[in-house]
């Protein structure tokens, strides 16, 4: 801005001669820069203004900590023994030896108001149902920031001042002559820079708008979000994207997830619609674990929590405000969460028998491993060879007889099953 000033005034000064092109060429460059840098300026607007809006929330934060911490006291005289006779100490003539603090006021808040934002955005999807037109600002329409520079002449040497064709002021030498001309050059003044621009509103029609394809956001985007509303939007938006995620398991609990590989596995497994082995559920459990932290706890509240809790610092001190809150569909570990809600849909689904075939050969084998638990039956060989009956004679004792007999019956048992 003080390069501007000063070719503003040599600009004034030599217009008449030949440096007057030169000066004005490089004051059109300098102006050229302070546009470039009002625009600049401007683009901050938003972000400074956001910032104000934090530091005045904080500010109503520490008045009512203030107000909390605040306390008076009840001001009490030390007792005193009485002089010149004796008296009872009761506590009727007693007096306290030491202040009592006492709370000035008290500040109640309810932390959970999750009910009465649900109800106001409900209360707002309504109305803005019925919203069918809305006026915006096009970016493309804003005006750029303007630099406006006005030389003001004052004439303390009463010399003559003279406006040239462009506009621009300059001391006529003519009617000037000895030290005049220093007097007069002291004598222009340049006004304060005034910043001007406009915004250009226009209407849209929600209907004509709506199929429009947002813009997509840069790699590693973050986004501050401040209210639920905005963090249900993220969340559709996700859902919307990744159109294969049908339920969310808010409610159960997991030993939850581990490595890369596993959540490799779990993507996979999800996208090709396969059902997982008791290996790679064991994967996806510990692969959810390490990512979404904690132990023991409700996958919702490890997920959607972890969300809400940004790592933003706002100093009491003058120092800038710092940290980031990641947006759910950008966050770093969201594909990865996906993969484990698919991969968990498809743990839910399976464990079935595929056919009535497997079904009954399933139970076959439970029959026969019962009975064979029970002593009741031996199971058979497939490859069994033929039985070897031996001929009773009369000579074989009555003992070996009746032993021989009922391990025939037992063998032909054994051979008709």
């Amino acid at each position: 801005m003080n390069e501007v000033k000063t070719l503003t005034v040599a600009a004034a000064r030599y217009s008449s001669t030949n440096l007057g092109p030169i000066y004005g060429c490089l004051l059109a460059e300098a102006t050229a820069r302070a546009a470039d840098l009002t625009t600049a300026l401007t683009t901050v607007e938003g972000p400074v203004t956001a910032a104000i809006t934090t530091l005045t929330a904080k500010q109503a934060e520490l008045r009512a900590h203030k107000a909390l911490t605040a306390a008076t006291a009840v001001k009490a005289t030390d007792h005193q023994p009485e002089v010149g006779g004796t008296k009872t100490l009761t506590h009727s003539n007693a007096r306290a030896c030491k202040a009592t603090i006492q709370p000035a006021t008290t500040l109640t808040v309810e932390c959970n108001l999750e009910s009465q934002a649900k109800a106001a955005i409900d209360q707002l999807a309504d109305k803005l149902s019925s919203i069918d037109e809305l006026k915006v600002t096009k970016q493309a329409a804003i005006v750029p920031a303007k630099v406006t520079a006005t030389a003001d002449a004052t004439n303390p040497s009463t010399q003559t001042l003279k406006s040239t064709a462009g506009g621009a002021f300059c001391i006529d030498m003519s009617d000037t002559g000895g030290s005049s001309a220093a007097l007069s050059t002291a004598s222009i003044a340049i006004r304060p820079l005034s910043l001007t621009y406009a915004y250009s509103p226009t209407n849209l029609k929600i209907a004509d708008t709506a199929a429009a394809t947002a813009p997509e956001l840069p790699t590693n985007h973050i986004q501050l979000l401040t209210t639920d509303k905005a963090l249900a939007a993220a969340l559709k938006a996700a859902q919307k994207a990744h159109a294969s995620v049908t339920k969310l398991i808010s409610e159960e609990t997991s030993d939850i997830l581990s490595s890369n590989r596993g959540c490799q596995a779990a993507a996979a497994a999800a996208q090709e619609g396969k059902l997982l082995d008791s290996k790679t559920k064991t994967e996806i459990n510990k692969l959810a674990l390490k990512h979404l932290g904690g132990e023991g706890k409700n996958i919702g509240e490890l997920f959607f929590t972890k969300l809400k809790n940004d790592k933003i610092t706002i100093p009491t001190t003058a120092d800038p405000i710092t940290g980031t809150t990641e947006e759910l569909a950008h966050s770093g570990h969201f594909q990865k969460v996906l993969a484990f809600f698919n991969a968990k849909n498809k743990m839910d689904q399976g464990g079935k028998p595929r056919s009535l075939h497997q079904k009954a050969v399933k139970n076959l084998r439970n029959r026969s491993k019962k009975k064979t638990k029970m002593g009741i039956i031996k199971q058979p060989q497939p490859n069994a060879k033929p039985l070897k009956r031996k001929i009773v004679t009369k000579q074989n004792a009555i003992g070996t007889q009746t032993k021989n007999s009922a391990k025939l019956k037992r063998e032909r048992l054994l051979f008709q099953l």
